[in-house]
């Protein structure tokens, strides 16, 4: 058990460091169950949907668009997105 002395500014640090490094995993555990989620779909536009579900469910983005470049480089097209709303 991991017990910090407020007081003393090296433990406070290892402390901070100690929840920066439980983010830190619990971040890369969300992110490995999402590509998981992702692997399952079947379809480009369900993989498309589900990317910009999930990263706003699960990844906690607030706005979220993927968009796609084209091979020439001169334009973007996009695909889905979440609006002010919260909403796809």
């Amino acid at each position: 058990m991991f017990l910090a002395n407020n007081d003393n500014p090296a433990n406070t640090k290892t402390h901070n460091d100690m929840d920066n490094k439980c983010y830190f995993t619990h971040r890369l555990t969300l992110l490995s169950q999402v590509t998981n989620e992702l692997s399952k779909e079947k379809t480009s536009e369900s993989l498309y949907r589900r990317v910009v579900e999930l990263g706003h469910d699960k990844l906690d983005f607030d706005r979220l668009t993927l968009f796609f470049i084209s091979t020439d480089r001169k334009t973007i097209q996009g695909s889905f997105g979440i609006d002010t709303n919260g909403e796809i």
